[in-house]
């Protein structure tokens, strides 16, 4: 559900040098955690999936040592919270630093610190125009391109349109040497054991990078937990569940008449995201290799949500027995306007289906490309149905 990783660039020293001090080789394989080459002259880009030498507010004393004698610009992407920054070291000192964090203080969040590049003030400038050009009910989460579009003018790289090999002039596989921890693996081999003893089983019968699992009701309808892993010794979650019903899912494309335009499909989930911060503020779902003790409670909780709350919750979806507290919980999630309304009426409870579209109409809560197209949707299924 979103790119997450990090990637940073440095200037001022060889490959062969930056290898050696991250300790770092190449190696041949198209699934290896890292990737680095020359991107735009004089960087060399490393890009980091595992989120090893850095993490959210935190810069690893590898990074901090490479900066020595150099430049090293870095950036965090974290869709899924909103979340992205980027920063220069020089001699192992925070040079500048620029963050957006939506999720915890929301869309106009902007944090900077140091002696900001002059491409910074231009950027900021145009992304505030745009922002204040932008109808109030159309805005987005503009903020979220100031660190993004900072790298790009910087060192020539944007994730959101590098497209692979030919943007690299020259580029390998990499990887840590030795044995350290560099995945999340110790992580969610603990996760699958315990989600065992609750139906939970892993996606393709083994357990994947960002952690999928599998629950299948008797009659084959599926509830999805997407743990959405990174990190190593620390592992960062922003779980999710999905739900997919067929027999909703056939009602849905039996009624609604796709038209040509992409936002009218409907997406065959029905997600549910689970809390991603506790009462206090502190994010839910860190788990650190340090403290096993704290995992397994947290793992526990998780079980007993899944167990208590999110599967009951899930064959009520599917047998069309939402209770109210479920529908304040759902109304918000993506398409939840069509799964909601489908789940009552493919169960035979139109009045119910009625008052939920009732609801969205209303109170205004479709986009304006979708009025029509929900409302039409709406007439052809309970036409169907009578």
């Amino acid at each position: 559900m979103g790119s997450h990783y990090t990637y940073f660039a440095v200037r001022g020293k060889d490959e062969e040098a930056i290898l050696r001090e991250l300790d770092l080789e190449k190696v041949v394989d198209p699934t290896a955690t890292f990737a680095g080459g020359y991107y735009r002259d004089p960087w060399y880009l490393v890009m980091d999936h595992s989120w090893y030498f850095l993490k959210s507010h935190h810069i690893s004393d590898e990074i901090k040592l490479l900066s020595n004698d150099c430049e090293v610009v870095f950036g965090m992407i974290e869709e899924r919270v909103n979340f992205c920054s980027c920063g220069s070291l020089v001699n192992g000192k925070l040079n500048w630093y620029v963050e957006h964090n939506a999720c915890e203080y929301g869309n106009d969040h902007l944090v900077t610190e140091g002696t900001l590049p002059e491409e910074f003030f231009s950027i900021r400038d145009r992304i505030f125009k745009e922002k204040e050009a932008t109808p109030e009910e159309e805005r987005w989460d503009h903020y979220f391109s100031i660190p993004v579009d900072l790298f790009d003018e910087i060192v020539g790289y944007n994730y959101s349109s590098f497209s692979g090999q030919s943007y690299w002039k020259s580029h390998s596989e990499l990887k840590l040497k030795g044995n350290q921890i560099i995945d999340a693996s110790w992580f969610l081999s603990q996760l699958a054991e315990k989600l065992g003893t609750i139906g939970f089983a892993p996606v393709g019968g083994t357990v994947r990078a960002r952690g999928e699992f599998i629950y299948l009701s008797e009659n084959r309808e599926v509830c999805r937990l997407s743990m959405g892993a990174i990190g190593s010794n620390h592992v960062i979650c922003n779980p999710f569940v999905s739900y997919q019903s067929e027999k909703i899912n056939s009602f849905i494309q039996a009624n609604d008449q796709i038209e040509k335009e992409p936002q009218h499909i409907v997406a065959v989930f029905f997600c549910e995201s689970l809390p991603v911060m506790n009462p206090d503020g502190s994010p839910k779902w860190i788990f650190s290799a340090d403290d096993p003790v704290e995992v397994a409670n947290k793992i526990e909780n998780l079980c007993l949500d899944l167990k208590n709350e999110l599967v009951p919750r899930f064959q009520r979806y599917c047998s069309g027995q939402l209770t109210e507290n479920d529908i304040e919980l759902l109304k918000d999630s993506f398409h939840a306007e069509y799964h909601l309304f489908a789940s009552f009426l493919a169960n035979a409870n139109i009045d119910k289906a009625k008052e939920i579209a009732d609801w969205y109409i209303e109170n205004e809560k479709l986009e304006d490309y979708n009025v029509e197209h929900y409302k039409n949707f709406v007439s052809n299924s309970i036409s169907e149905f009578r």
